[in-house]
């Protein structure tokens, strides 16, 4: 449930930065201002897989989803393309790191032998996450406007915020187990919110 919701939150993030920018009149300006978040992505998510974490797997999670969900939240309020870009290059940071963490988790949790179902049924999660969540904020966008769409984003990730840290106890590693390498090093894997689609 949790990147189901993460889905819905980058697909109303799309969509409502380009009827901003279309309310700003600069509507091709909306890729540029995508393309920073990806950038943000990108260079959070080079930081984290070069470092060696002693943080719990599920805390590192925890703390980068709460983060990347209190930066969207920050975008309903932006005045302007300018700041809307600053920002969202800030927030942006945090996306990959939650991804890498989130992959980590289900390679932690997952039998060997059924890893890559796991894996599988995470991505279906975000992509059903991205339908719905697009035809919703479309409905939201056309009515209220982009502000009311980033409101909507946001409440998407609180909810996966809320879920994630409701279910903390459940993710932690039995002891002893041994934290897997791609949770600490395969920024390559989600370097942008794209690759969340």
């Amino acid at each position: 449930p949790v990147y189901l919701f993460i889905g819905s939150m980058f697909a109303t993030i799309d969509l409502s930065t380009v009827d901003f920018a279309q309310v700003h009149g600069h509507k091709p300006l909306a890729g540029i201002i995508l393309g920073i978040y990806a950038l943000g992505s990108a260079v959070g998510g080079l930081w984290y897989g070069s470092r060696s974490w002693r943080s719990p797997l599920e805390r590192r999670f925890a703390i980068t989803l709460c983060c990347t969900v209190a930066g969207v939240a920050t975008f309903w309020a932006q005045p302007g393309l300018l700041s809307l870009a600053l920002i969202i290059f800030v927030c942006g940071l945090t996306i990959s790191p939650t991804l890498i963490a989130g992959y980590g988790l289900i390679e932690r949790q997952a039998p060997a032998d059924r890893r890559t179902e796991g894996m599988t049924w995470l991505g279906s999660a975000i992509s059903v996450g991205v339908a719905g969540g697009s035809a919703a904020a479309g409905h939201i966008i056309d009515a209220a406007g982009p502000h009311w769409g980033y409101a909507f984003a946001a409440c998407c990730g609180a909810v996966a915020a809320v879920i994630c840290l409701l279910g903390l106890r459940t993710l932690r590693a039995p002891v002893g187990a041994a934290t897997p390498a791609g949770a600490a090093a395969s920024p390559a894997s989600a370097a942008s919110p794209a690759s969340a689609a």
